[in-house]
């Protein structure tokens, strides 16, 4: 019965493991297309953060104008 115990939580931890890997984003992702950017008139400014919450909060975030 021990080692049946133990062969199913080595199996869990494992699943576990690869999960948590697996299912982040990418980094690389993100900076490629934080880096694709080139449009020159974005400016910095105060943006609010809704979080459906009723609750707000601002941070300073590069802005660009939609490209038509």
């Amino acid at each position: 019965m021990a080692k049946i115990v133990f062969g199913l939580g080595i199996m869990i931890s494992v699943a576990l493991l690869a999960i948590a890997i697996t299912a982040g984003p990418p980094s690389s992702a993100v900076e490629a297309h934080a880096a694709s950017v080139t449009n020159h008139d974005c400016s910095m400014r105060e943006v609010a953060l809704d979080q459906g919450y009723g609750i707000s909060r601002k941070i300073v975030r590069k802005v660009c104008p939609i490209a038509e």
